[in-house]
């Protein structure tokens, strides 16, 4: 199933994000509804990515948010899902690579709030913990994780 990762622009588009992001959050991990669209979905430095499978009438199959901070020079990335069915085949490697492409111009390191299950996923994408903190993302165990942006 060929993945294809575009940024959401349109409403519905980002709609679709909203909706798998409720499905594996909420519906699969327990998460509160309310917590998993927030304010920062609107604002104008967030950018919606959508993952489609090309094979199957472009249904989405897996999303992220970045939101670029370029004062500071950094990009958090969050809000990573994937349909069950399509986690452990280079799908989120493919859409961690495009998110991180599409925002590497503009800063020097990337941050992300990892579930500790999620850890080795965000190694292998070049992600290290940032300390040994662990705390609660409501009941999920969660750490800090950093990459710095390749010298070019």
């Amino acid at each position: 199933m060929p993945l294809k990762v575009t940024i959401a622009t349109k409403r519905e588009d980002k709609q679709l994000a909203y909706d798998l992001r409720l499905r594996v959050f909420c519906d699969e991990e327990g998460h509160t509804p309310s917590l998993q669209v927030d304010g920062h979905d609107d604002e104008d430095s967030t950018i919606h990515f959508i993952g489609v499978d090309t094979d199957n009438q472009d249904k989405v199959i897996a999303v992220a948010r970045c939101m670029v901070d370029e004062r500071n020079r950094q990009a958090r990335i969050g809000r990573v899902a994937l349909l069950p069915q399509c986690r452990g085949k280079g799908y989120g490697k493919v859409l961690m690579d495009v998110v991180e492409e599409t925002v590497q111009d503009r800063v020097e390191s990337f941050i992300l709030l990892a579930q500790l299950s999620k850890q080795g996923f965000y190694e292998k994408c070049g992600y290290r913990r940032k300390d040994d903190e662990v705390f609660l993302d409501e009941h999920i165990k969660v750490c800090w994780m950093l990459k710095k942006v390749a010298a070019n």
